[in-house]
């Protein structure tokens, strides 16, 4: 059975709720343990990076109206995010991820992790989208 195909009306809805709920309550972190999350992560999962001048990003009224970008997809954007390591200790970024009170909402672990040192910064786009696809 294939799953429905959402009309780009209701694409747009959902990708607004989504930014109403991401505009009010989330906050941004990075984690320096390597490790591969998985859909059941926990928060317990994350050691939370703490290079000098590291500190959690709140998402409060970042967030954009959703963008079309074809039939069926939509995006949020915001500003980039970026943390500056502003003295010791020094560390690395293996990823990120979005909390919600005491939930992870999402995540990334990256590939190669990002060392940070004095006077080094690191950037962050986030682009969630909302993709309606039929699957047959």
């Amino acid at each position: 059975m294939a799953l429905p195909l959402w009309a780009n009306f209701e694409v747009l809805n959902i990708c607004s709720r989504l930014r109403a709920n991401l505009n009010i309550a989330y906050f941004l972190h990075l984690f320096s343990n390597p490790f591969n999350p998985t859909p059941g992560v926990t928060l317990a999962q994350f050691t939370e990076c703490a290079f000098g001048g590291y500190a959690p990003l709140s998402l409060n009224g970042l967030w954009s109206a959703a963008t079309f970008v074809q039939d069926g997809q939509y995006e949020l954007t915001a500003v980039p995010f970026v943390f500056n390591c502003t003295g010791s200790p020094s560390g690395q970024i293996a990823g990120w991820y979005l909390t919600q009170g005491t939930s992870v909402a999402a995540c990334e672990a990256f590939t190669t992790p990002i060392q940070m040192s004095t006077g080094s910064s690191f950037s962050l786009t986030l682009r969630p989208q909302v993709i309606s696809q039929s699957i047959l």
